[in-house]
């Protein structure tokens, strides 16, 4: 074969460069996990060999293009999305695997800003006299318009009462409180809080409280685990605003009253509930609320392999959209923890490929021996989905 000149060969180079094309793209952005040290995008083939690896920067919203010869770009990949927690000697790392991408596709974490009004100041309030029971899920929230306010208050109880009382900011917009109760007789009010000032100290009793213009119930048995979140919004004017708020740790069954008010065109509902220490349901939906919510039965669920390079198990369930699995090494004993999730189709698991040398050169303690299973989340549909922990 005739040697190329030096002219001709920088030629050749240009037709080359001008024959590769992007066949992934990787947005970075804040919807990353936050207050990490190290970020690197990592490619492998559904077979498991490495394509291609990069780093990037979560503080910033840039575009992250990986290019080929049009002739060897892959047609569908792994991605592998590989967090370090933090810098020293025992660092958390954290690695999101997601099958069966297709050339041409892009992985989006970007994100904008919000702008949230100046907070001017605060005043005190204090909600009493809410009916209390044992065993009953009970809950309080109170925000003003702009996703914000107490999730978390100060909780005092006398017998069978209980009063909610904290700190809540003024914004500069200052916009009315909504402030909502789910209490211990099952039933949910709220209440518009609109004359306030800064340093006030407030007092409200829950007999001033208004039942909401519907409700959703949902049943729910005896519980290992329970959380609830319920927020409306309107477009005109915009603004957003918690009416529910509850968390359980365990608690006898109930019912859930979630209410609804006219003012607002678009509801943004979650929950989720353990009914046994190994199976959780979850629910989420965006826009209007369901008539109903129905808590499934609990799928049998064992264990062929439970390697994450060679996953399999069986389960009485099909037809459902995705299974994300997750391993961790909770017992070792070199590094502080590291887990690696691997999300794939139903009738799909990929081949699971070892990290980049350069990456195992300055991580050392990444040893896939290490990585146990704990727990398959299944998505059953747009709006629900089930985990199921290691039965084994």
């Amino acid at each position: 074969m005739e040697e190329l000149t030096g002219e001709e060969a920088i030629e050749e180079d240009v037709v080359e460069e001008q024959k590769l094309s992007t066949y992934f793209t990787f947005k970075t952005g804040c919807n990353l996990i936050l207050g990490s040290f190290d970020f690197y995008v990592i490619l492998h083939t559904e077979k498991g060999e490495l394509i291609d690896f990069k780093p990037f920067n979560y503080l910033i919203n840039e575009s992250l293009e990986f290019k080929a010869l049009e002739n060897e770009t892959p047609d569908d990949f792994t991605v592998t999305v590989f967090i370090i927690g933090s810098e020293g000697e025992n660092p958390g790392y954290s690695l999101s695997s997601i099958s069966q991408f297709k050339k041409g596709e892009t992985l989006d974490y970007s994100c904008e800003a919000g702008n949230l009004s100046a907070k001017t100041g605060s005043f005190n309030l204090v909600v009493d006299n809410i009916p209390n029971v044992n065993g009953v899920v009970t809950g309080f929230s109170a925000w003003n318009g702009e996703t914000s306010g107490l999730l978390a208050p100060g909780k005092a109880v006398q017998g069978n009462l209980v009063s909610y009382f904290g700190d809540f900011d003024i914004l500069e917009s200052k916009r009315d409180y909504i402030i909502s109760v789910q209490d211990g007789n099952q039933n949910s009010k709220y209440y518009v809080l609109s004359n306030y000032n800064v340093g006030d100290s407030l007092k409200l009793d829950y007999s001033n409280f208004s039942n909401y213009d519907k409700y959703l119930e949902i049943d729910y048995p005896q519980h290992y685990g329970l959380s609830f979140s319920l927020i409306g919004s309107s477009s005109e004017p915009k603004e957003s605003y918690a009416l529910s708020s509850i968390f359980s740790t365990a608690g006898l069954e109930g019912v859930l009253r979630a209410g609804e008010l006219n003012r607002f065109d678009s509801y943004d509902i979650k929950f989720s509930i353990k009914p046994t220490p190994k199976y959780e349901y979850r629910y989420r939906k965006v826009g209007e609320l369901p008539d109903v919510v129905v808590i499934p039965e609990q799928p049998l669920m064992s264990i062929e392999d439970a390697s994450i390079t060679n996953f399999k198990f069986n389960i009485n369930l099909t037809g459902y959209l995705l299974k994300t699995s997750y391993w961790t090494n909770l017992d070792g004993a070199s590094i502080k923890t590291w887990t690696w999730s691997v999300q794939s189709k139903e009738n799909h698991y990929p081949t699971i490929g070892e990290l980049p040398d350069e990456l195992l050169e300055q991580y050392p303690n990444l040893d896939l021996e290490d990585l146990r299973f704990t727990q398959t989340t299944f998505r059953l549909n747009d709006q629900e989905t089930i985990t199921l922990w290691n039965p084994n």
